[in-house]
């Protein structure tokens, strides 16, 4: 009863309004199937109650052809006694397959330094939906299944090492509003970076300082570095 064709239909259970403080985005779904869920939709009561409304809905919909959407309006506080006291709308469809979404990426990271600070940085990434250029020219140091991460293992499958020999050359090739981390075995591996450009590029987010010290460690280094801890910059950066 548990197997893939028993779940099917499975019904997808979509955020598709949030307005104040809810458990979840706009936009996250989950899938309830015959004894099975995926994904979810926050927890807690509102999402019990999806679960035996998606499966309610599945019974009918058996007999229905089309079956039209089903839509429901919840105030979490006062209607379900949630602490987050939004209000959200569900959508219920028969969804196509068994498979979740594949969620947008939250961002760009372009991670430089492939010592153990970054492999401990990429592996905290996994959950997460985001592109990682992972960077460095000592191609030693790259974990050898880090080349071709496969979806299920160690490693992001969005992950994409690059082991070159001028590693501050790739910051011209980050997506806007990319973000940036520095985690290197050298500290001359910030200024180099910093050389790259007489400023920080327009669409950078963050940049911090190697693995052996934190974030804006230090004005010493002429880059930009020294220029990112200015409060001048980070006043600009804010307007």
């Amino acid at each position: 009863l548990d197997g893939e064709p028993a779940q099917t239909p499975w019904v997808r259970v979509t955020l598709s309004r949030v307005r104040g403080s809810a458990p979840r985005e706009q936009g996250a779904c989950m899938l309830v199937g015959t004894t099975q869920t995926r994904g979810s939709i926050g927890g807690g009561h509102l999402e019990y109650k999806a679960i035996a409304t998606a499966r309610r809905l599945r019974a009918r919909w058996a007999a229905e052809t089309p079956a039209e959407p089903h839509l429901e309006s919840h105030a979490l506080g006062p209607a379900l006694g949630q602490c987050c006291g939004g209000h959200v709308e569900l959508r219920y469809e028969i969804a196509a397959s068994g498979a979740l979404p594949v969620p947008a990426p939250l961002f760009h990271l372009q991670l430089f330094g492939a010592g153990h600070v970054g492999r401990a940085l990429v592996r905290a990434l996994r959950p997460l939906p985001c592109h990682i250029d992972w960077i460095d020219e000592r191609e030693q140091e790259f974990p050898l299944d880090a080349f071709a991460p496969e979806v299920g293992g160690e490693w992001p499958s969005t992950l994409r090492v690059l082991a070159v020999d001028a590693p501050e050359a790739e910051i011209a090739t980050a997506p806007p509003g990319a973000f940036y981390l520095v985690m290197t075995h050298s500290h001359d591996a910030p200024t180099s970076a910093g050389s790259a450009s007489s400023a920080p590029p327009p669409n950078a987010r963050a940049f911090c300082g190697d693995g052996a010290n934190a974030v804006f460690p230090s004005r010493r280094w002429s880059g930009w570095s020294a220029q990112w801890a200015s409060p001048a910059f980070r006043a600009r950066r804010q307007r």
